[in-house]
């Protein structure tokens, strides 16, 4: 049968049918690699964290979160307020540099302008101020960090001013000295 003897529409048709029949009937094979891959993975992040014992013996000490502080009654320009020793100790795997302030608001009283808080340790440095700017802005000890495993040992003193204004009988409000410990160099 010859397609010249059907109508010019149903040629049409035939040949559109015979071309889609033809393109449905070829594929493309699509080329694919071998699969790599970077792993395995296994990451843990490092850790800061900061322990304090009481005394001066940081090898033996008893390292825990808080140790006690000062308590002074009566307290003059001629009071004799005994230290407190005491380590601070790097339990972490990270070094640290070492910040420490008074969270408690002790503004309150026109003492804390006048009793000092001065703490010395023997390899991150000594600060040394008013109770009322440790509330404030704080003080961070910048001669070394204390280093992952490291303990460093501190002696804390306190002292009123012999220029403390007030006739006594103040109440400080309870207050902590507090430390904690901020990873050093984060981005070497």
């Amino acid at each position: 049968m010859r397609i010249s003897k059907f109508s010019p529409i149903a040629r049409a048709v035939a040949v559109i049918g015979v071309t889609a029949g033809l393109v449905t009937g070829v594929t493309f094979a699509a080329l694919q690699s071998n699969a790599v891959a970077i792993g395995p993975n296994d990451i843990t992040t490092g850790s800061a964290s900061l322990a304090i014992a009481a005394g001066s013996n940081c090898e033996t000490g008893e390292y825990g979160e808080q140790i006690d502080g000062f308590t002074v009654n009566n307290m003059t320009s001629s009071t004799d307020v005994p230290s407190i020793d005491f380590c601070l100790k790097n339990t972490g795997d990270v070094a640290l540099g070492i910040f420490g302030w008074i969270p408690e608001n002790v503004t309150t009283v026109t003492a804390s302008g006048y009793i000092t808080i001065s703490v010395s340790c023997t390899t991150i440095g000594n600060q040394s101020g008013t109770l009322n700017t440790w509330f404030a802005a704080g003080k961070t000890f910048t001669d070394n960090p204390l280093n992952p495993g490291e303990a460093v040992g501190c002696t804390a003193d306190l002292s009123l001013s012999n220029t403390y204004p007030g006739s006594g009988g103040e109440i400080v409000p309870q207050f902590n000295i507090k430390f904690v410990g901020n990873e050093t160099n984060p981005h070497v």
